[in-house]
This record gives C-alpha cells, sequence and structure tokens, in this order.
C-alpha cells in the first residue's frame, strides 16, 4: 500500500479527488443547512450565515474550487512539458529518436560536467573581481603618495 501511495500521479490524483469531494459536498451542505428553501429560510440565512458551521462550509467550498483550479493548472504544465516532443516534430524535427534523446536528456538531472563548467566560471568571475580591486589599491596608495607630497611641499613652502 505504501508504494502506491509514494506514486506522485497517484497522490495527485488522490489529492484532486479529495478536492472536488470536499468542494462537493460543501457546496450541497451550505445550501441544506444555511440557505433553507421558502420564507423561513429567507428570514434566518442573515442568522445562520453568521454560524460557524455555515462560515466554514463557505471556506471549504471557496477554498476546494481554488484547489481544483490549481489542479487543473499543474495537470496542463505537466502536459505541456509532456508533448515538448509533438511539438518539435511539427515545427521541423521530424526524426523522432532525436527528439526522444532531445526528452530524455531534458528530463536528466544536470552531471557533474556542468557543475564544473559553473564553479570554473564563477572562480574566474572572483579572480577578475580581485584583480580589480589589487588595481584600485595600487590607484589609492598611488594618489595617497601624491597628496603626501603636495602636502609636504606646501609645508615647506610655508616654512621657508
Amino acid at each position: 500500500m505504501q508504494t502506491v501511495l509514494t506514486n506522485y500521479i497517484v497522490r495527485y490524483i488522490v489529492l484532486c479527488i479529495g478536492f472536488i469531494t470536499a468542494h462537493y459536498l460543501s457546496a450541497h451542505l451550505y445550501v441544506w443547512w444555511c440557505v433553507p428553501y421558502g420564507v423561513k429560510g429567507y428570514v434566518m440565512s442573515p442568522f445562520l450565515t453568521l454560524s460557524p458551521h455555515c462560515q466554514f462550509l463557505r471556506w471549504v467550498t471557496y477554498n476546494g474550487g481554488v484547489c481544483i483550479n490549481a489542479c487543473w493548472v499543474l495537470f496542463g504544465s505537466w502536459l505541456i512539458s509532456k508533448c515538448q516532443c509533438l511539438v518539435t516534430n511539427i515545427v521541423g524535427l521530424n526524426d523522432k529518436e532525436e527528439c526522444d534523446k532531445k526528452c530524455v536528456q531534458d528530463s536528466e538531472p544536470e552531471t557533474d560536467e556542468s557543475e564544473k563548467e559553473e564553479s570554473d566560471h564563477e572562480e574566474q568571475e572572483e579572480e577578475e573581481k580581485e584583480k580589480e580591486k589589487e588595481k584600485e589599491n595600487v590607484e589609492d596608495k598611488n594618489a595617497r603618495t601624491k597628496l603626501r607630497t603636495l602636502r609636504n611641499r606646501l609645508r615647506y613652502k610655508k616654512n621657508t
């Protein structure tokens, strides 16, 4: 039983069915308990609407609808990602084997090579930043030396 529940597709379907059931039941219970039919229901509805069970049923109805919407969006996104090979075939890539290889490559996690390339690129950027800092430090030292020289000349002229 646990192996079935670990399957993401089964979890997704169970979750969506749960939201649909909660939404359906709460909507019908709200009409039955909180908005009775007839004049008596019309008169009682402002008082029943404020009761905790009616507020809960409204909350479940609203949020159940939001979750059902999210289920559809997730399903649509998954479906579009799986149809990528079909679209590339239509656009101009007619080789099915090449398309299947591309789909497999896209679904595989990144390899160590790409991580190495990223780390090498980051190291190069860090080295460039360090070189720029060193240049700035040298320029600052030169500017300080020039400033010191000017001060000393002014002091010498004042004293003479």
